[in-house]
């Protein structure tokens, strides 16, 4: 096919006729620049805060630190693998010794014996704090582990 056939085949959007209401609707609808500034800053601030929750947590092992972030990924998928239950929050407390205490929002059930599965929880999170930072790092922590219930209506 040559050009010119390309060329006599092809239509400009403005030759689509009844489509000016689509073309003034892009113009009217497009953002203005105050309104991108805004959803940038929020997007740059939102970034800004994911950056600064992240902190360095101290291992048994002389030189070697491993981001808070690690931590509650490991966290969230070993409840789930271990309990066959959700979380719906990590909070890891941090003081110039390390790991302080760890919260966590699992979602329960209805039939779930709460106190039984918070105790299984928490000797999980033990294990998983002793594998990623050392088991001087995670003696001790069995008592600052908070597990607090969300129900989940299903």
């Amino acid at each position: 096919m040559t050009s010119e056939r390309q060329g006599a085949d092809q239509v400009a959007a403005d030759d689509i006729p009844g489509e000016d209401w689509i073309r003034e609707a892009s113009r009217e609808l497009r953002p203005s620049a105050r309104d991108a500034d805004r959803v940038s800053d929020r997007v740059i601030a939102a970034a800004r805060r994911l950056s600064q929750s992240r902190r360095l947590l101290i291992t048994d092992r002389p030189g070697v630190e491993v981001s808070s972030v690690v931590l509650n990924q490991l966290l969230f998928a070993a409840t789930r693998a271990h309990t066959d239950r959700e979380l719906d929050d990590v909070q890891i407390g941090v003081g110039p010794r390390g790991v302080e205490w760890i919260r966590l929002g699992v979602i329960g059930r209805y039939s779930d014996d709460l106190q039984a599965l918070a105790d299984q929880i928490r000797a999980q999170v033990v294990s998983v704090v002793e594998a990623a930072l050392g088991p001087d790092t995670a003696r001790g922590l069995a008592d600052a582990v908070d597990v607090d219930w969300t129900d989940l209506q299903t």
